[in-house]
């Protein structure tokens, strides 16, 4: 019997993969039976010579053998037959060369692959692999299952029948669980079994009954209703899905899942997936009628696509809506959803060459709040990405054409961005100096400008820099590492000029948040609408500890500013012109001095208010794969202020601890709090989570309580799917 049972009346939780996953355990390298004991008897077959296996003939051994008459034979002593893969092994056994047919009493094991029996008797015919075996005690070697039969009936090369049978796959004589049934049946051609009359035991206890059910015994998918999700929640109240799994195709499948949230009502969720030879994707859609609640029907539609419909041609689709903008802040599962303010509606054609990437984008939005989006109807970009060989001239290309789009806002039209240049890289061990000189022409063709402008519109801007940075290093040591240190100090000059842009419009452009790597950008702005001017200098500096054995690098920390020498005077409407003589200063630094501490911060520092614009740091230790903490901050002045503390930590061999608290200092508020604890057995396990959490953007919170209870080899109880994404997502490290 293989794992995640599915039963044709309600029985586990998630519809499995296209490759179904290992059965998740706290010893994650050593497979999902790692706290199994040894098996108490070694099931393997005897050896024999090789040649009994590279036919289908009949082999015989055995201490000694007695023929009786032309059709009967005897053998006795150590008694091996075997044909094939198939081997009985017994004390005795009569042989009947009429119908090929074997007989032993006593103690008899057969063998078929994984699939090995001990019996008190059998009766066997090798050649088409039927007969049957009485009193056994069986063994799926591939699927740490056992369990016992009255009767195994082999009713050929690809069938076998099971009664008055037990299974389970804990290694004890008195099982944690076991499930029994009268008739099981084992069909290995459709790789499926089937039981009737199905009791499961948790310690002895019957939980649950089904009159018939069906599992997989290959990793073959198959079809069925899988167990019910069972949680609750203060805004929704008690949540009950039964996912039901179509295995379509073997490269199509659908869960359609009835869910029933007693604050609300019943809804409907389908999930469609399909994996075709040059496309991928899968579509969700859910509809709530009449929410108790609002009075209204809710509905979710979402499609992703991807595709490679020819050598270097590649599709993509994103299509995303919701009923009402409510729809993620009720029924979303965390403050991320909540705050989504728009859902994209995206499909792109793209060609990638060894020279030249084309893509082919139209682009829409669903807004949920704040201001609408244009549209792109179409947007065509080229950009060259032919190789950049050093100490040579190297020619660089990108081009844009878009027209934007939109309902109620003007103006809207078409924008051309064309960015030849040339570039001189010079790289040498010791240092490296790029000039790069690109001129960018970007023109509009707009339709119903506001205040009389005129409709087309053009702006050419020169755009110059020079990069250039020395490498030195030195020999270091640390706690007696052998390591080298580098220095490794850069300039970047950059001059645009100023043209007056202030009649341009503003389709699709911001301002970059100011990092490390804005220091070296050629435009302080996100898009074309607006190219900055500028005649900066940033002078930067970077120091590395590589460990001298291998190049790991262990340590690295950065600094860096830009230094004006104009005013910056091309704002965005409604931005005052900049007048600082320099910009603030960002620095960041990593370690990673062993393998199971990791330290990550940066900072923006404000030199004229002598205070920090922003900052995080993060401390990891990780020491194996089954322990994890975590410490984090984030600050951005006037807007946030976060701590979020996570740890995974094994209480014993069997019990895991699971928490996380994130927390705004600011508003002085907890975003989230997660406390859960885990019990692994051999054969079962079971898991707990109690979870707060702000769900909307006015700061309403919800509760929740999650349980899953797995039966290894079997199937799971309650919503894991949920569970391994709260704590995969919450908890870094979690599932590395």
């Amino acid at each position: 019997m293989g794992p995640a049972a599915q039963a044709d009346t309600p029985a586990s939780s998630s519809p499995p993969p296209k490759t179904p996953p290992a059965v998740r355990s706290p010893a994650k390298d050593q497979g999902p039976w790692a706290l199994c004991p040894p098996p108490a008897e070694v099931w393997r077959p005897k050896p024999t010579p090789p040649s009994a296996t590279a036919d289908q003939l009949i082999h015989v051994y055995a201490d000694r053998v007695d023929i009786t008459d032309n059709d009967k034979t005897t053998f006795s002593g150590n008694v091996i037959a075997r044909q094939g893969q198939r081997q009985l092994e017994t004390d005795r056994a009569t042989y009947w060369r009429s119908d090929d047919r074997f007989e032993a009493i006593g103690d008899v094991r057969y063998f078929n692959g994984s699939f090995v029996v001990t019996a008190d008797g059998a009766r066997l015919k090798l050649d088409d692999n039927t007969g049957y075996l009485t009193n056994t005690r069986y063994r799926l070697g591939s699927r740490h299952a056992l369990g016992g039969a009255k009767r195994v009936e082999l009713q050929g090369p690809e069938r076998t029948r099971l009664s008055d049978a037990s299974y389970t796959t804990c290694d004890s004589v008195h099982p944690d669980w076991e499930l029994r049934s009268d008739d099981i049946e084992l069909n290995r051609a459709n790789g499926q079994g089937t039981a009737r009359d199905v009791v499961v035991r948790f310690k002895g206890v019957p939980f649950l009954y089904l009159p018939y059910i069906r599992f997989p015994i290959t990793d073959e998918r198959m079809s069925g209703f899988l167990f019910p999700n069972v949680g609750t929640s203060s805004q929704s109240g008690t949540d009950v899905s039964i996912p039901y799994y179509w295995n379509i195709a073997p490269n199509r499948d659908a869960t359609i899942t009835p869910r029933f949230l007693s604050k609300r009502g019943g809804m409907l969720q389908g999930e469609f997936r399909y994996l075709n030879e040059g496309n991928h994707g899968e579509i969700h859609a859910a509809d709530l009628p009449n929410d108790k609640l609002t009075g209204t029907d809710r509905k979710l539609l979402s499609w992703q696509h991807a595709g490679s419909p020819e050598a270097g041609w590649s599709t993509n689709v994103n299509f995303n809506y919701v009923s009402d903008p409510a729809y993620f802040q009720d029924l979303g599962s965390d403050l991320s959803t909540a705050s989504v303010t728009h859902l994209e509606r995206r499909a792109d054609l793209a060609y990638n060459s060894r020279n030249w990437n084309l893509l082919t984008r139209v682009q829409g939005f669903q807004t949920l709040s704040g201001t609408s989006p244009y549209e792109r109807l179409p947007q065509i970009t080229l950009t060259s990405v032919a190789p950049q060989p050093d100490n040579s001239l190297n020619y660089l290309f990108t081009g844009e054409l878009v027209h934007f789009a939109h309902a109620d806002r003007v103006p809207t039209g078409t924008r051309l961005d064309l960015q030849p240049g040339v570039s001189f890289p010079y790289r040498k061990a010791a240092g490296f100096v790029v000039p790069k000189l690109v001129l960018r022409h970007t023109q509009y063709q707009l339709t119903d400008p506001s205040g009389g402008a005129d409709t087309q519109l053009t702006r050419d801007t020169p755009i110059a820099s020079l990069d250039t940075g020395l490498y030195f290093e030195r020999d270091a040591s640390l706690g007696g590492t052998p390591l080298t240190q580098t220095l490794e100090p850069r300039l970047y000059y950059l001059y645009v000029p100023y043209r007056n842009q202030d009649q341009l419009p503003v389709f699709d452009t911001g301002r970059y948040d100011f990092s490390f790597s804005q220091l070296f950008r050629d435009n302080r702005f996100s898009g074309p609408d607006r190219q900055g001017d500028a005649n900066q200098l940033t002078a930067a500096l970077t120091t590395r500890l590589l460990r001298r054995k291998d190049g790991a690098e262990l340590f690295n920390a950065s600094i860096g500013q830009i230094f004006y020498f104009d005013d910056q005077r091309v704002t965005l409407p409604g931005e005052p012109v900049q007048t600082n003589n320099r910009s603030s200063i960002v620095a960041g630094a990593t370690a990673r001095f062993s393998p199971a501490w990791y330290l990550n911060g940066n900072i923006q520092w404000d030199p004229v208010q002598h205070q920090a614009e922003q900052g995080s740091a993060r401390l990891q230790y990780h020491p194996d794969p089954h322990s994890v903490v975590n410490l984090a901050y984030r600050y951005r002045r006037d807007l946030l202020e976060n701590t979020d503390v996570s740890f995974m930590w094994p209480l014993g061999r069997r019990w895991r601890a699971f928490a996380r608290w994130q927390y705004s200092i600011r508003d002085e508020l907890t975003q989230e709090q997660l406390v859960g604890v885990q019990y692994d057995s051999c054969c079962w396990d079971v898991r707990l989570l109690s979870r707060r959490y702000i769900n909307s953007l006015d700061g309403q919170s919800n509760r929740a309580v999650y349980l899953e209870f797995e039966l290894k080899g079997l199937s799971s109880f309650g919503d894991r799917k949920r569970i391994e994404g709260l704590l995969d997502s919450g908890i870094l490290g979690y599932d590395e």
